[in-house]
């Protein structure tokens, strides 16, 4: 008798998908970019420099000064300066409610690369676009914005949505009219909004008018021809009414901010061997945000950054022949990105490379997809995205919790829990903003001393390394206001001072503090010192 051979069943249905193509793999890298961006917001670092000289400005001016002293305070969109205000308004003037806005446009950002990503890689092929949503969650430079009370996550999600719709508009035959949902309305309202809230779209607009005008034009479309040209004179107009009126109104309120008008970042070329230089360092950074920033030594930092800038030319190859069109808008909105401010000169260069690290991400989403495509580099594509994609997952699980430069809060709650004040608080390097924050806006840790003195910040660096600053001025601008007040006491007293350093893990200032640290000792007694990251205080008693 003979044994029927045992029947063998099939793991899954001819033609069914596998459990791995099942799993919904979008949502999950989405709730994980999103999950990386809330755990900074949640540790709360302590405001660094920039951060606290702009809520400054904010917190202690009125809506209708805001825009009249728009150039004088951090670079930010007026719109974006107003919706700050108001979330202090109505939350407080925390650290939470300051950076509520940055969170939520970081958190938004990461869908919003993937509606691009799957329009740049088709529908067909999901696997390239999913590798290109991972480096968008993982890219620290990206995380770390949702921490910060500044205009980069705004920078950053305005240009995903600007560039999203302009791709949407450039695939389909008709952009607008009667009975026609072309989007170039919504493209023409984000792009406003976009100039209001974030002045370093001004770069990526007008390639996009660019893109729009020349695929009208080829494609020998008068009516899309109108509306792309309709859509860049409302941004003109925009643009004039955001940078033009508002210092024209404060030039009129005040005579002598009329020079406000030459600070605007008109983008006027005033090219030079430096702003050639400064090309491939643009460049370099906006790869290098996307590769794990600046974690690792710089021999792996170079291999990431040269991988991915490969695997992005290979992605400009390959939309030449699938996507022209995507083609030329990727291509002039990156260069866009990365030259202006090195031909123009203006400031935000590192939020220019954040705004750019997204785009990048989408061109090395195609560069795989392309060497997905031979058969013979199949197993090279996913060589080559797993080693972009590693450096990025270390450095987000390396720096999961990342802290600020400056930890002041610590310093300033220490010296405001002191029984006694002291009668002079000397801020040096860049602890100045951070510490009238603190003191002025946050009553758990107001500190009263009877003066606060201002030393060289970071503005002066270059001064200090040539010289022109010298630790004897630091000391004799520390005594002055000691010597002055105690003349008036009766009976004489011993005077107090702290002095506060921030900006040594950054600046020169480490061996600014070690230098004037000893030259106190030689003078008075040390009572106190606390130390932070970047940060510290020591209580003196100068005779």
């Amino acid at each position: 008798m003979t044994r029927s051979p045992a029947r063998e069943y099939p793991t899954s249905r001819p033609g069914a998908p596998s459990f791995w193509q099942q799993l919904p793999t979008p949502a999950l890298l989405i709730t994980l970019g999103i999950v990386l961006r809330l755990i900074p917001y949640a540790a709360n670092p302590s405001l660094a420099h920039d951060e606290a000289t702009q809520a400054l400005g904010i917190l202690g001016q009125s809506y209708h000064e805001l825009s009249e002293s728009f150039a004088s305070i951090e670079p930010a969109g007026i719109g974006f300066l107003y919706l700050q205000k108001a979330a202090t308004h109505l939350l407080g003037p925390s650290e939470y409610a300051l950076r509520l806005l940055p969170l939520l446009a970081a958190a938004l950002a990461v869908p919003l690369y993937w509606l691009p990503a799957r329009r740049i890689t088709g529908q067909d092929a999901r696997r390239p676009a999913l590798w290109g949503l991972a480096l968008m969650s993982l890219a620290l430079p990206l995380i770390s914005s949702a921490a910060e009370a500044g205009p980069a996550a705004i920078d950053v999600g305005l240009s995903l949505l600007v560039v999203h719709l302009a791709l949407r508009v450039l695939d389909r035959t008709s952009w607008g009219g009667p009975g026609h949902g072309g989007g170039a309305d919504a493209l023409a309202i984000a792009g406003g909004f976009a100039i209001w809230c974030s002045p370093l779209c001004n770069c990526l607009l007008p390639a996009i008018v660019a893109v729009l005008l020349l695929t009208a034009l080829r494609r020998g479309n008068a009516r899309n021809t109108i509306i792309g040209a309709g859509v860049g004179c409302f941004w003109l107009l925009n643009f004039a009414a955001h940078h033009y009126l508002m210092a024209l109104r404060a030039a009129v309120l005040d005579p002598a901010s009329s020079g406000q008008l030459d600070s605007l970042p008109l983008f006027l070329p005033h090219f030079s061997y430096e702003h050639l230089t400064a090309m491939p360092h643009a460049a370099f950074a906006a790869l290098r945000a996307i590769t794990g920033g600046a974690t690792f030594p710089w021999p792996v930092t170079v291999a990431g950054v040269l991988l991915a800038g490969a695997l992005a030319c290979l992605g400009l190859v390959h939309l030449w022949r699938a996507n022209q069109r995507a083609f030329w808008l990727l291509l002039i909105a990156i260069l866009a990105i990365v030259l202006v401010p090195c031909l123009t000169g203006a400031g935000g260069k590192e939020g220019h490379a954040r705004m750019a690290a997204p785009l990048l991400a989408l061109l090395i989403a195609a560069g795989l997809q392309f060497l997905g495509t031979l058969r013979s580099t199949r197993r090279l594509a996913l060589i080559g995205g797993t080693l972009v994609l590693l450096p990025a997952l270390a450095a987000a699980a390396i720096t999961i919790v990342p802290r600020s430069h400056d930890e002041i809060r610590p310093l300033v709650a220490h010296i405001a829990a002191q029984k006694t004040n002291a009668d002079v608080v000397y801020l040096l390097g860049d602890s100045a903003p951070a510490f009238r924050y603190y003191m002025m806006y946050r009553p758990a840790f107001s500190v009263r001393p009877l003066v606060i003195a201002v030393g060289p910040s970071d503005l002066d660096t270059k001064a200090y390394r040539a010289g022109r600053i010298n630790e004897a001025a630091i000391l004799r601008d520390i005594t002055a206001p000691l010597r002055e007040e105690m003349s008036t006491r009766h009976p004489p007293q011993v005077p107090k001072v702290w002095i506060v350093f921030a900006g040594t893990a950054h600046h020169d200032y480490a061996g600014q503090e070690t230098k004037v640290v000893a030259g106190l000792d030689a003078m008075g007694k040390r009572r106190d010192e606390i130390h932070q990251v970047g940060t510290a205080a020591y209580l003196y008693e100068l005779p």
